[in-house]
């Protein structure tokens, strides 16, 4: 598959459905190439037309994810709504339904870590590309007087606020927590950007 295919072909999502509920169960060491194709209904042959081994299956996974969450936080950033209620709906387009998954599995910390090892290229273009629409996002509202920065570069903010998000779910013990956090890391941020 390739990575500018904006969606996967039928056959692909169900392979990938698959490897999502396979590294949910057993972990990212403990999947196979059998798992996946047990679970997408094909054979293991079959499922080695479509990717050559599960690490390029796991780099799928975590690529849909980066864009799908791309996509929710500039629409968030660019939507209608209080500083507050556009911040919330960014990290919150940023977990995507993956996030709870994640957490609720017994081998979360383990997937998190193997996605940011597989994915760490696709990682950094991320982090990149959110910073300069949150920076973006920073700096129209400081031109029309709905956030200030108080000297704080737009761009430094952003990448500070991407990094406690992500720091966020290091510390975080269960979705739960997780979400209590992230939600006030936006009540937080956002304060500090409009009073």
């Amino acid at each position: 598959m390739k990575h500018s295919d904006p969606t996967p072909p039928i056959r692909e999502m169900q392979i990938l459905d698959a490897a999502i509920a396979a590294f949910a169960s057993y972990g990212y060491r403990r999947t196979s190439m059998e798992d996946i194709a047990n679970g997408a209904g094909m054979s293991r042959s079959a499922l080695y037309l479509h990717y050559k081994n599960k690490e390029a299956i796991f780099q799928a996974i975590v690529s849909g994810y980066l864009s799908s969450a791309a996509e929710g936080i500039k629409a968030a950033m660019t939507g209608s709504g209080s500083v507050h209620g556009q911040l919330h709906a960014a990290f919150v387009a940023k977990d995507g339904p993956v996030m709870a998954q994640l957490f609720d599995s017994p081998h979360g910390a383990e997937l998190m870590d193997a996605g940011f090892a597989i994915g760490t290229e696709l990682f950094e273009q991320f982090s990149d590309r959110m910073t300069q629409v949150i920076a973006g996002w920073i700096s129209a509202g400081v031109e029309d007087q709905r956030m200030r920065c108080d000297g704080c570069p737009p761009d430094v903010m952003a990448h500070t606020i991407l990094a406690a998000l992500v720091g966020q779910k290091k510390e975080a013990t269960c979705y739960e927590d997780y979400v209590q956090r992230r939600d006030c890391l936006a009540r937080m941020f956002a304060a500090a950007l409009t009073q």
